[in-house]
């Protein structure tokens, strides 16, 4: 699993975002197949994002504030599944979508962060 993960910080290093999402989308697979190696893998690959990493993508805003997630396993099977397979990010025909279709993708920007949210 190393070389996978010092694949996708090589990938940011060097500025190759592109190849940093598809290993980063592969790793997904990868670990949810090592867990759960019977189960169908959409099934997998969701419960696996969101047992270990939707809380990343999980705050609290507002005024309650209330929990919001900002991306879950159904949009990040929908990312990987256009991604991988087709070579886009247009996920309008996958059906494992929710949210994603209001992100878009821009090159990161050193030390900060950056979101809009329509």
């Amino acid at each position: 699993m190393r070389h996978f993960v010092d694949s996708v910080r090589k990938s940011l290093s060097e500025k190759n975002y592109y190849a940093a999402l598809l290993v980063a989308l592969t790793l997904v697979d990868i670990c949810g197949r090592l867990e759960n190696p019977n189960s169908i893998v959409r099934d997998r690959y969701i419960d696996w994002f969101n047992q270990h990493l939707q809380n990343k993508f999980t705050r609290r805003v507002g005024s309650g504030p209330q929990e919001h997630v900002f991306l879950n396993g159904y949009d990040f099977y929908a990312l990987r599944c256009a991604y991988l397979h087709q070579g886009e990010f247009e996920i309008t025909s996958q059906k494992a979508q929710k949210v994603l279709e209001n992100f878009i993708f821009i090159e990161p920007c050193l030390g900060s962060v950056h979101m809009n949210r329509s």
